[in-house]
């Protein structure tokens, strides 16, 4: 909403200052909970099974999730603040390209072809997440986004 605000206004620096402060604090916060949630993985995960062989599984898939998280939050923070200023076509090209031209194959390479089951297929998860964060990111530095803002300005005047 303060990118919205802040690039409606044409107040161009304050949003792009705004998306880092804003994606500085998510990281933190992100890697802050994964980190908790990957020491404590085992104990979480015995809450609600006693299968070893889940746990075991659950327990990989948490620890590559100290990975997956800050790249999903990095795509989701950089994404939407490019919608918010009205620059949304090419987040959606760019996560149907991500999905199905290195997700889909990725995952179907290293969790069947190559062996690596669930754990290949989070990987996939992982390349994809952190590719479009890392593609929206330089959409983002290079300020077109500026040009495909909505709003546009408005004069009033009181008589």
């Amino acid at each position: 909403m303060l990118i919205g605000y802040k690039a409606g206004a044409r107040d161009f620096d304050g949003a792009y200052h705004q998306l880092l402060k804003s994606l500085r604090y998510s990281l933190l916060m992100t890697v802050a909970i994964a980190i908790v949630v990957a020491i404590f993985r085992e104990p979480l995960l015995s809450f609600f099974t006693k299968d070893h062989e889940i746990i075991a599984m659950g327990s990989t898939l948490l620890l590559l999730c100290l990975i997956l998280e800050p790249g999903r939050t990095f795509n989701l923070v950089v994404i939407n603040s490019l919608r918010a200023t009205g620059d949304a076509n090419i987040s959606l090209i760019m996560a149907f390209i991500s999905m199905w031209g290195i997700s889909v194959p990725l995952a179907y390479f290293l969790g069947i072809h190559l062996g690596y089951g669930l754990p290949g297929i989070w990987i996939a998860f992982i390349v994809d997440e952190w590719f479009r964060g890392i593609t929206m990111y330089f959409r983002w530095k290079s300020r077109a986004w500026e040009k495909k803002v909505l709003v546009q300005n408005q004069v009033t005047t009181t008589v």
